[in-house]
């Protein structure tokens, strides 16, 4: 098995798969700064062409997680939510930006 998705949650060669990881930009969803009492916070949602989930995740049968969405206040992670799809990787994105804008990362 290749370890490498595309965007569909496909398996693509190991060739594309690290072209794709290579270019940051094209892998980008969503990208947003709040500004928050706390200081700026980025909120960024990006297309892994590697699957995320955990071994548990895995062995329980649970989709590839593709999408990966994080909320940074300077170098620390406040929020990160992983989801399989686009549809789903925008609602996380709009989740996280509404916690963000509400104080309740």
């Amino acid at each position: 098995m290749t370890g490498f998705y595309g965007v569909q949650g496909n398996p693509i060669s190991d060739a594309v798969g690290e072209a794709l990881m290579a270019d940051v930009e094209a892998r980008r969803f969503s990208h947003e700064v709040v500004d928050t009492d706390a200081g700026p916070v980025e909120v960024s949602t990006m297309f892994i062409p590697r699957d995320l989930r955990t071994p548990e995740d895995i062995e329980n049968g649970g989709r590839p997680l593709l999408f990966e969405t994080a909320a940074l206040l300077g170098d620390h992670e406040v929020i990160i939510e992983r989801r399989s799809t686009g549809a789903e990787a925008a609602q996380a994105h709009f989740d996280v930006l509404s916690r963000v804008r509400s104080g309740r990362p």
